[in-house]
């Protein structure tokens, strides 16, 4: 494998310092009750309600059918077109 560049060096230390193990969100994409994917951020900086919004775009995008997001224990729906928070499990 070949040594890696400065300029790669660089982008890797930048990238890596976006992670915070400590504070990150497990996001779940359902469609009705069947689990879809899982995956976790990388960080918390956003709020949940962007991270519910972001993950139901890139479902669209990956022409993925998902009908609710939870994001850690808050579970939110598309209702006429606006995502909603419905519950806290």
């Amino acid at each position: 494998m070949a040594e890696l560049t400065q300029e790669e060096k660089d982008y890797n230390a930048w990238w890596m310092s976006r992670f915070d193990a400590d504070h990150c969100k497990v996001i779940r994409l359902y469609n009705h009750h069947h689990k879809v994917q899982e995956y976790t951020t990388a960080n918390a900086r956003y709020s949940d309600m962007e991270d519910a919004e972001c993950a139901y775009w890139v479902a669209t995008q990956a022409h993925q059918t998902v009908t609710r997001v939870m994001v850690d224990d808050k579970t939110f729906k598309r209702i006429n077109g606006r995502i909603q928070i419905i519950a806290n499990m």
